[in-house]
This record gives C-alpha cells, sequence and structure tokens, in this order.
C-alpha cells in the first residue's frame, strides 16, 4: 500500500501544471507531458484528470444551489417585510 501511495505522489510531481479552465488547453497540456510516460502512468494521469474536472463540476453545482437558496431566502424576506 506504501508503495502504489508513493507512486502516486511521484505521479503528481511529474504532472504539477497551473490549472486552467479551457478544457481543450488542459488536454492538450496534460498530453504534451504525457509523451515521456509509461502506459499506465498515463492511465493514471488521465484518472486524475478526470477526477479533478468532477470535482470542479461538483463545487460549481453546490455554489450554485447555495447561492439560488440564498436569493430565494431574500426573495421571501423582501416579500415578507413589504406584504
Amino acid at each position: 500500500m506504501n508503495d502504489t501511495i508513493r507512486y502516486n505522489l511521484d505521479l503528481r510531481e511529474k504532472i504539477k501544471r497551473k490549472p486552467t479552465k479551457n478544457f481543450r488547453a488542459t488536454k492538450k497540456q496534460h498530453l504534451r507531458e504525457s509523451k515521456n510516460l509509461t502506459e499506465a502512468e498515463r492511465k493514471q494521469l488521465l484518472l486524475s484528470v478526470k477526477g479533478e474536472q468532477e470535482n470542479e463540476k461538483r463545487k460549481q453545482i453546490i455554489i450554485l444551489f447555495i447561492s439560488s437558496i440564498l436569493t430565494l431566502i431574500l426573495l421571501l424576506l423582501t416579500w415578507w417585510i413589504f406584504s
């Protein structure tokens, strides 16, 4: 188990990159960096990039949900105050 953790940490060190919002730019950058990696490392890298993108989507959905609830509360408060 320690070997896999160490392997993943080493892989993370190899793929340090600037986060970009543009998916195509991220994918191209990933492909450029992955040319010198082995096939197993390349698959691991793809999985980690997909996981990061899913986490960002989740964060955006949560922020949108919270902001919509706050907006609804604000609307109800203003309606209650002025009625």
